[in-house]
């Protein structure tokens, strides 16, 4: 498995029991890192302070009872860690886009799963700043991604759309399940922070990863 060689990452949540499990499913993911863990306040800004971490993964009842100007200058005294907020909760747009606005990296759905979870996680830590779809509308003006990492079975699906096949012939041509080709498209929305295949496809133009013309499929107009 790629171990992902990250100096530092403090973890700060007030259940020791989801700490326990986040520090399991980092070693799932392949992180080779040194883990320091927080549940206070008062140990968070010690650890912060002291340890200097490259990450706080930070749940986000930990800013719940903070003002902006207080979480602003924690990030900004804090500014070579990447922060991720990591929540059971679905918080308020005005919450979302302060956090955003501050300088927050991400925003992880823990109520998405645990395999979902890992995932975004390990995209985060390998440098990408990524979002779930559905919170692009609150994070628009404040989030910005980095370039996009597209891997092998993701120009795969890409390809096999552009010539204009559905999930069930994708299904067929790769050998795999039908359920398996639309969770791969859905992880494709949110890895390009798109919500369906236009979006996909124009945002793959932008980045000049493919052309125009080759969004046009032997008769099939994607657009």
């Amino acid at each position: 498995m790629l171990i992902l060689s990250i100096e530092t990452l403090l973890i700060a949540c007030t259940s020791r029991a989801i700490i326990e499990d986040i520090q399991k499913w980092l070693k799932e993911i392949g992180v080779g890192n040194k883990t320091y863990t927080a549940v206070s306040h008062d140990e968070l800004l010690d650890k912060l302070c002291n340890q200097k971490p490259a990450y706080l993964l930070i749940e986000g009842s930990f800013f719940r009872e903070s003002t902006v100007q207080e979480i602003s200058r924690i990030v900004k005294e804090n500014s070579k860690t990447r922060i991720i907020v990591f929540s059971f909760y679905e918080y308020t747009e005005k919450f979302l886009k302060m956090l955003f606005k501050v300088g927050i990296r991400a925003y992880l759905n823990m109520r998405r799963g645990q395999k979902t979870f890992k995932e975004e996680l390990r995209l985060v830590l390998e440098k990408n700043k990524i979002i779930p779809p559905h919170f692009e509308k609150t994070s628009r003006g404040y989030y910005h991604s980095d370039s996009t990492k597209l891997t092998r079975r993701d120009l795969e699906i890409i390809n096999l759309i552009l010539e204009g096949f559905d999930n069930n012939e994708i299904a067929e041509k790769l050998h795999i399940k039908r359920q398996t080709v639309k969770n791969h498209r859905e992880k494709l929305y949110y890895k390009l922070r798109v919500t369906n295949v236009v979006g996909m496809m124009k945002k793959l133009m932008r980045e000049g990863i493919i052309s125009e013309q080759l969004a046009v499929s032997s008769g099939k107009t994607i657009f």
